[in-house]
């Protein structure tokens, strides 16, 4: 296990601090900034996982079958719009 020290604004430590002791798991610094540490490392890692299967999907689908994976997406987004709402009583711009 490795030890580090860091300097923090005070409000940010008195933030942290009365996180820290909120509830009934009262924390020790150490447990507490290794949890966030944890916390962030692990949305980061996930959020770059995700982006990389996103990539893999897309370099792996031929330009027709994306074309009509967009199609539906936008066919999908247009059919939830309210269009009878928003334009109603407005004359058809010509």
């Amino acid at each position: 296990m490795v030890k580090v020290a860091i300097t923090l604004p005070d409000d940010v430590f008195q933030a942290a601090e009365k996180m820290r002791l909120e509830g009934n798991a009262k924390l020790t610094r150490s447990e507490f900034f290794r949890a966030a540490v944890e916390e962030y490392v692990g949305r980061r890692t996930s959020k770059k996982e995700s982006l990389e299967e996103l990539r893999a999907f897309f370099d792996s689908e031929t330009e027709d079958h994306l074309n009509e994976w967009v199609y539906q997406a936008s066919m999908k987004t247009l059919a939830e719009v309210p269009w009878d709402e928003e334009f109603e009583g407005e004359e058809p711009k010509q």
